[in-house]
């Protein structure tokens, strides 16, 4: 079985021989730059050129809606058609699923190591789960308990509207706007968000980033410099903005576990949370998460996971794959 997390940075590929649901024998799997294809099948391909062995079937979970099979790429300029790819590559089937989707169906095959525990609240057995991934963008799905096995419920919801909670975060959201003309949960909670954050601070007054910070985030990956930055205490910018990062985080966190209350738990996955672990962990992550009165007593009983294990993408729509069932 093949599988495949696509997202607008990194395509993980997986091969693998099956054994049952979290048993699996690895072949081969690989980290791609998107970038640095074309297209999806690009990178398919030179994948399967150093495969031991055809897959019989395959499931991509992608950073983009799915329609009839297929989806666009919401930060990459590609295209996913699963029939086509089949018929292309020579598999018998490809299943294309949203990515929040295979993150989702990745929980029950994650290694217990793989999730870190941020508040235990008291979970109902069977209960719904929501997982909220700030990486390239945002994303947001739900598992819900059905009698014939899970059900992945996607969302777009990192392109609803980012709501202010005080001043600053009211300045925040009026100066994308005037870039933007729109300002969305996923332009600040993601990692292009937390480099928009430090432009912000600088462009308001608020602050000036170091020569250091400014030439880490010109020469390298800006999110991950800043991310550096602040959790060393290197640069005061860098520092401020991972704060209100993490506060904006909480607050879109914590809507979301109002929209569905989530008593399985609610799950924050993607490529930027467990870099900025220790950050998470401080009181006030879980403070923000809470202060939405009257409903403080509810969200204290939700338990908040961290998903500190990559792969939860891949093994999600290994286990697609392996059904043959198609999600959103």
């Amino acid at each position: 079985m093949l599988a495949g997390d696509v997202g607008g940075t990194r395509t993980r590929l997986l091969l693998a021989e099956v054994e049952g649901p979290g048993r699996h024998q690895v072949l081969l799997q690989e980290t791609f730059d998107s970038g640095a294809f074309a297209s999806a099948d690009r990178v398919l391909a030179a994948f399967l050129d150093r495969a031991p062995a055809p897959p019989e079937a395959a499931c991509l979970a992608v950073a983009g809606p799915v329609r009839g099979n297929r989806a666009r790429l919401t930060n990459l300029p590609w295209v996913v058609d699963g029939d086509a790819l089949a018929a292309a590559l020579g598999i018998g089937r490809v299943t294309v699923i949203n990515d929040l989707a295979g993150i989702a169906r990745g929980l029950d095959w994650l290694p217990a190591e793989g999730v870190a525990t941020l508040q235990a609240g008291a979970p109902e057995p069977g209960g719904v789960r929501a997982v909220i991934a700030p990486g390239t963008g945002l994303g947001a799905a739900l598992l819900v308990p059905c009698d014939a096995g899970p059900r992945v419920v996607a969302t777009e919801y990192g392109h609803t509207d980012f709501a202010p909670a005080d001043d600053l975060e009211a300045d925040l959201a009026a100066w994308w706007r005037r870039r933007a003309g729109r300002a969305t949960v996923e332009h600040v909670v993601s990692g292009p968000g937390l480099a928009r954050l430090v432009a912000f601070l600088r462009e308001s007054g608020r602050g000036t980033p170091g020569p250091e910070l400014e030439r880490a985030m010109a020469e390298g990956d800006p999110p991950a410099a800043v991310s550096r930055a602040a959790l060393a205490h290197a640069d005061p910018v860098a520092v401020q903005a991972l704060d209100l990062w993490v506060a904006c985080l909480a607050a879109a966190a914590g809507n979301l576990a109002l929209t569905c209350l989530p008593a399985g738990g609610l799950y924050i996955a993607g490529g930027v949370a467990p870099h900025v672990r220790r950050r998470l962990e401080a009181p006030d992550f879980l403070q923000r998460f809470r202060a939405r009165p009257p409903m403080t007593r509810v969200l204290e009983g939700i338990p908040v996971r961290l998903v500190l294990d990559t792969r939860a993408g891949t093994l999600g729509a290994l286990a697609c794959a392996v059904e043959g069932t198609t999600a959103p």
